[in-house]
């Protein structure tokens, strides 16, 4: 997966609401581990990563690149979210022989149903909007991947076309600046009450989580994640954990394993995964 290329980088930390945009650390190792390694998060990616030998190739500082930022919640890691460059030669484009930037995600699975990837991805997009100004960018995932179909829609994303790629039928979709105002100023009518009711419902819900109280959404069973693993991953697989480590060698940290999810997906999003 191509590197964003030139803009002005690293910015200066990214606050939202809840959540900090920021480049990785130090500290976020641990946090990096336990994303790549999660059998939920690697359920539309290909799987996860065989633990051991991802600790093993993890540097002590993670690496730091254009278009990677870490999504922080009070001092913590709790995802990622990234804008690299869609591969020239993938015959899915929405400007002939261009690569535009391509959105990812990940999150760790405690940090899902709370719209902390909605949040993170938002402000994302809209310093791609400032730093790229007039440029689409594009999200791939798994139709199969209901979260991160619902994420791409709640962002703005439109879709272009559907197709078959890594064993998997993946939606591929647009999203631009322009559009996603005119989205927003039609949203600016919604009605107060509508609001209230909304609000109401999202803290119960971060409410339930903080006392870790099951979630209502069922996760997908070890052999359905099996099942929908497609074959040939590896290599996506690869390029995101390299946009992590730092390693110039993929066959050093890939033993078989971006199925889904554009989340590192790449989160290609069709392969990153979680959406959530």
């Amino acid at each position: 997966m191509p590197e964003l290329g030139s803009v002005d980088w690293p910015p200066r930390p990214i606050t939202t609401e809840r959540l900090v945009l920021r480049e990785p650390e130090v500290g976020d190792r641990a946090a990096i581990i336990e994303l790549f390694t999660s059998p939920e998060v690697g359920a539309y990616i290909g799987g996860p990563r065989p633990r051991e030998e991802f600790e093993r190739a993890v540097p002590e500082t993670p690496k730091r690149r254009p278009g990677l930022f870490v999504v922080d919640l009070g001092g913590a890691m709790i995802g990622i979210v990234t804008l690299d460059r869609r591969d020239p030669d993938h015959p899915v484009h929405v400007r002939p022989a261009a690569s535009e930037a391509e959105l990812g995600y990940m999150f760790l699975p405690q940090a899902w149903g709370r719209g902390y990837a909605a949040e993170a991805c938002a402000a994302a997009l809209e310093w791609c909007a400032r730093a790229l100004p007039g440029e689409p960018v594009v999200l791939t995932t798994q139709t199969a991947n209901e979260r991160s179909l619902r994420l791409a829609a709640k962002l703005g994303f439109t879709e272009v076309e559907r197709f078959e790629e890594w064993g998997a039928e993946q939606w591929f979709g647009v999203w631009s600046p322009k559009a996603a105002d005119a989205r927003g100023a039609r949203g600016a009518g919604e009605c107060r009450s509508h609001r209230l009711r909304r609000d109401a419902v999202g803290k119960r819900a971060f409410a339930l989580g903080l006392f870790g109280m099951p979630s209502s959404t069922p996760h997908a069973s070890a052999s359905n994640r099996a099942a929908s693993r497609p074959p040939g991953t590896a290599t996506r697989w690869a390029l995101a954990t390299r946009a992590m480590i730092g390693s110039s060698k993929p066959a050093a940290i890939s033993s078989a394993l971006p199925g889904s999810a554009t989340f590192i997906a790449r989160v290609q999003c069709g392969r990153r995964a979680p959406g959530r």
